[in-house]
């Protein structure tokens, strides 16, 4: 009689530890964190650019601002131009932690477009106006959690129209945020600069202190083209895109030159 009770204990102790883990999956997705929102993230990057054109945004308002940076700028001379920019983000992922605090992962996509109008040659008819385009874009990774900002990661590329009269070389990334970190100075965290690709993936490193999402001017990436005529009376331009996000009551211009 008593090895037959004790054959009863055991099967609903098993029961019931199988009824503990299954319940524990259906709580947590991943471990430190209960996902109580997920979107489907858009890579599109036509659908990106219609979103960021028409403005499209879940970032708070009034909290954090996405300023994204772009110019063409000749090195020799200083002369600049500045380029009109577009910028969307989403909000990915909102996670309950085992502390109670929450944290939100998003994506915010920029982009900027320079149009290059070349002299090919003079005509009987005129002068010959050849027209080729570059747009940067990139998309920055980060994560908000209590009161913290941190960049995770970020990629990247530049969509290059050729119609044989212009190059495109020397493309470089720098990724990094500044601001004041949640335990207390000010620190401007840059990585190194990268030689990529037309198309890229960088990773920010993990020894960035998160800065303090009401006291930081930058959090993001810097990607560089040189753009060259390749006709007489050639011109070299770098086309400089900084996609990035900062509070609304940033106080500097802040961004790694390349």
């Amino acid at each position: 009689m008593k090895k037959f009770v004790n054959f009863i204990l055991i099967i609903v102790l098993v029961l019931t530890s199988a009824g503990a883990v299954y319940a524990n999956q259906g709580q947590k997705s991943e471990p430190g964190g209960k996902i109580v929102y997920q979107a489907k993230e858009i890579k599109d990057l036509d659908t990106l650019f219609k979103r960021a054109k028409d403005n499209i945004t879940d970032l708070e308002t009034g909290k954090y601002e996405a300023k994204p940076i772009a110019k063409l700028k000749n090195k020799l001379t200083g002369n600049e131009k500045n380029v009109e920019t577009y910028t969307t983000t989403q909000l990915l992922k909102k996670e309950i932690l085992d502390n109670g605090k929450e944290r939100k992962s998003y994506a915010t996509t920029g982009f900027a477009e320079v149009t290059i109008s070349v002299i090919k040659s003079r005509t009987d008819d005129g002068v010959e106006d050849i027209q080729d385009s570059v747009r940067a874009y990139s998309t920055i990774y980060w994560e908000e959690e209590d009161n913290g900002v941190q960049l995770q990661s970020a990629t990247g590329g530049w969509q290059f129209t050729n119609n044989g009269n212009t190059s495109m070389s020397d493309l470089k990334v720098v990724l990094g945020q500044a601001g004041f970190t949640i335990y207390g100075p000010y620190e401007q965290y840059y990585s190194s600069t990268y030689s990529v690709s037309s198309t890229w993936t960088k990773y920010a490193s993990s020894s960035w202190d998160p800065v303090v999402d009401n006291a930081f001017d930058y959090v993001g990436a810097t990607q560089q083209a040189k753009i060259s005529e390749i006709y007489p009376g050639d011109d070299e331009w770098y086309f400089i895109f900084v996609n990035q996000i900062n509070d609304t009551q940033s106080r500097t211009e802040t961004y790694p030159e390349i």
